[in-house]
């Protein structure tokens, strides 16, 4: 356990395979080496390794939800969505758990159940839980099903009420960077940049450069692609990953495209 709660999760493994060899009934050990196998973003032998779990103790909630986690980063959806149906509905002591809303809201948008994930989003706006979150996830699935005064509607309303607007602005301009509205997600991402710059938000910088190339304004594009390969490289290289041609660095893409667009 130890090696796990370091996050050295290859040497968890290997300590949870020597338990296991001397006990195979050591049920908490397989446990624990899926959620290493987790923390390692490989989902299949977590999943693989929880399923062994669950028959050997199937009403550990918080198992099925790890579980259903994996499904869900396996792609299937249908799947994680029915068994986390199942853990809310059995169990009290994790309904409120904020991480099992968010993962079967998620799912049920990433499967296109627009209609399910609305009444999971009603819910934990029912039970009080993030209500910013959740009041600009119902804004955003509003988007989905192209209801954009709606959406504007609930989007301004998590922004008017919430008691983080910086938090709140920054989620509205994801949403809107989501769906490529470019200069609603430039509206927003400016009032983040002008209260914090890059230090709450590290990742503004590659979303504002990358909003302006699509807008045509390529000055701005410039100003805030050297600034995101300055201050927050990681963030802005992840965003212009699909861009930037393999073995070139972040640097070398900003001096090609100021040759370009200068």
């Amino acid at each position: 356990n130890t090696y796990l709660n370091n996050n050295d999760f290859e040497k968890a493994i290997e300590a949870y395979d020597f338990a296991l060899a001397i006990d195979v009934d050591d049920y908490e050990a397989l446990k624990r080496k899926a959620i290493a196998f987790i923390n390692l973003e490989n989902y299949e032998k977590g999943h693989q390794l929880l399923s062994d779990y669950l028959k050997k103790v199937p009403d550990d909630y918080n198992a099925l939800a790890l579980d259903a986690l994996c499904m869900t980063n396996m792609g299937e959806y249908a799947e994680s969505a029915k068994l986390l149906e199942i853990i809310m509905q059995k169990t009290d002591q994790t309904i409120h758990q904020i991480e099992l809303f968010h993962l079967i809201v998620r799912t049920y948008r990433i499967a296109m159940k627009f209609d399910k994930a609305m009444e999971w989003t009603e819910k934990a706006l029912e039970y009080g839980l993030e209500t910013t979150f959740y009041t600009i996830m119902k804004g955003a699935l509003y988007m989905e099903v192209f209801m954009e005064k709606e959406a504007n509607k609930y989007f301004n309303k998590a922004i008017a009420e919430a008691e983080n607007k910086l938090y709140a602005m920054y989620l509205v301009a994801s949403e809107f960077f989501f769906f490529q509205e470019y200069a609603s997600c430039k509206k927003w991402l400016l009032e983040v940049y002008k209260q914090s710059g890059e230090k709450e938000y590290p990742n503004v910088l590659g979303m504002l450069a990358y909003s302006y190339l699509n807008l045509e304004k390529y000055n701005k594009y410039l100003q805030f692609l050297k600034e995101g390969y300055l201050a927050a490289p990681a963030e802005t290289e992840t965003i212009f990953s699909e861009m930037i041609p393999e073995e070139m660095s972040l640097e070398d893409f900003y001096l090609s495209e100021k040759s370009k667009y200068q």
